[in-house]
């Protein structure tokens, strides 16, 4: 396939509710699978009962994307312990110019400033330093 899913389980986007997203995600990733989806990019869910990763492994055999409040080392354990194929880093992106650089060596992530995410101007998207300089 080429087209892909993304799914965010138990978020509340926009002040959307469901009153049972456990059905709804399952409900979502088993209709999902006959699509012959590229890749599901799944979203950790923010509620501790529901495990939006192994939910993922479950019903989907496409390529999984996890996302939501990785670093270097959780990304590595991650794909290492196989919830994954991938992981993406999203604001993390907009908060480190120079992400690779960054958790090639090691460095600190530097938090995003929730309060400029999305804002109009230049504030929180090209004001972010890039660390500094590390010695080969």
């Amino acid at each position: 396939g080429r087209v892909g899913l993304r799914l965010c389980p138990g978020n509340p986007f926009n002040d959307i509710s469901d009153d049972d997203p456990l059905a709804t995600a399952e409900a979502l990733c088993s209709a999902a699978e006959p699509l012959d989806l590229a890749y599901v990019h799944i979203m950790r869910s923010p509620l501790p009962t529901l495990d939006a990763f192994a939910l993922a492994q479950r019903y989907c055999s496409s390529g999984l994307i996890l996302n939501d409040g990785f670093d270097g080392p959780s990304a590595e354990a991650a794909l290492h312990a196989g919830q994954g194929e991938a992981v993406s880093f999203a604001r993390h992106f907009i908060a480190n110019p120079d992400l690779v650089h960054r958790l090639r060596h090691g460095l600190a992530l530097a938090p995003f400033e929730r309060k400029t995410l999305y804002s109009p101007g230049p504030e929180g998207y090209s004001d972010y330093p890039c660390a500094e300089a590390v010695a080969p």
